[in-house]
Parts: C-alpha cells; structure tokens; sequence
C-alpha cells in the first residue's frame, strides 16, 4: 500500500451517511504518514481498513456504490490510497481512503485489465513485488514539480538497475510519463 493525501469528496457526505470499508492486512506501507502505521506493521499489527471510492464524470469522488469487499479473501495485490487522521481511523484500525476503488488493486483491478496497450512488449506484467520496488522511488508530485530532473534520478537508478522490469508494463509507461512530467515545459 502506498499512502498518499486525502481524497477531498466534495461535498462531503452527510455525517450520518455510512461509509462501507473492508478490512485488509498489509505487508509494507510507504509514502506520506507511512513510518508509523509501518512500525505496527512491523510489530505484527497489519490489520487496515480500506473505504473505496468511485468518480463521477467530472473525476471528483463519490460514495462507493458496489461492494464494500471488493478484494478477494486471500489475494496479494498493491493499493494506492490515503490515510486518514487518527481521529477518523474505524475501531482503532488505521483507516485508508482508496480512490477509484475499481482499479485497485494491481494486478487484480480494472487497471491491470484495461490499462495495458497491445503495444507493450517486454514480457510478463510485473509482480506486485516488482512494481512495488518500482513506487518506492517514485517522486512525490510535489518534488517533480520543484526539481523534476532531480527528482527523478531514483527512478533512473532503479530503471538502470532493473532493465528487464523497466521494460514491462506498467513500468515502461510509468517511466515513460515520469520522462515526460520531468521536463519544465511539461510541469
């Protein structure tokens, strides 16, 4: 899981609206506020809650409208989604907002199945391990947008370092839009 800022449903929903989450447990956790919900992990509390969220035409975020155990009991799969505050964490689980609950998570979502073109080559998709490597050294938008040239040389590092993985999808996209997000004219 990689966790990132908050989803900013506009509007919000009532207060008395529920909100329908499942209950995961994680391996590893990177990315803004990670430190400590890794720390529990790493003492052996992996329980999170996830809230899934749709978007509507506009890409802003409403209510979910499916299931609320939209994973599968057993699989492994990568997140990407927001940890929320303490104080809005359910029963005492750190609690995680995950946008566009529908192509979460990778490789099982709708990402995987609709996001790869015909023209990528290189092998087999990436494992989640794999991919996982790869988010590690991403930049944050902030730092790609302040210093993109620099904030990308982990990811070059990585790719140099991984030459098989940097080819298969999604890394090659992936790299291919940090290529282009980098340049000033592009920011």
């Amino acid at each position: 899981m990689s966790a990132s800022s908050t989803p900013g449903l506009r509007p919000p929903p009532p207060p008395n609206t529920p909100l329908f989450g499942q209950v995961v447990a994680v391996n590893r956790v990177s990315g803004r506020q990670a430190d400590s919900i890794q720390q529990r992990v790493n003492r052996g509390e992996q329980r999170v809650v996830l809230i899934p969220w749709g978007y509507q035409a506009n890409c802003s975020p409403i209510l979910w409208t499916g299931s609320a155990r939209w994973v599968e009991p057993g699989s492994v799969g990568l997140f990407t989604a927001q940890l929320r505050p303490a104080n809005q964490w359910v029963a005492g689980l750190p609690t995680f907002d995950v946008g566009a609950a529908w192509y979460q998570p990778y490789p099982f979502g709708e990402f995987f199945k609709y996001g790869r073109q015909r023209t990528d080559t290189g092998g087999p998709e990436l494992t989640v391990s794999e991919l996982w490597g790869l988010y590690t050294v991403l930049p944050t938008p902030d730092s790609l947008q302040s210093s993109g040239i620099t904030a990308t040389v982990p990811a070059r590092a990585w790719a140099r370092a991984h030459p098989s993985e940097a080819k298969r999808w999604p890394a090659r996209r992936i790299l291919e839009l940090l290529e282009f997000l980098s340049k000033p004219e592009n920011r």
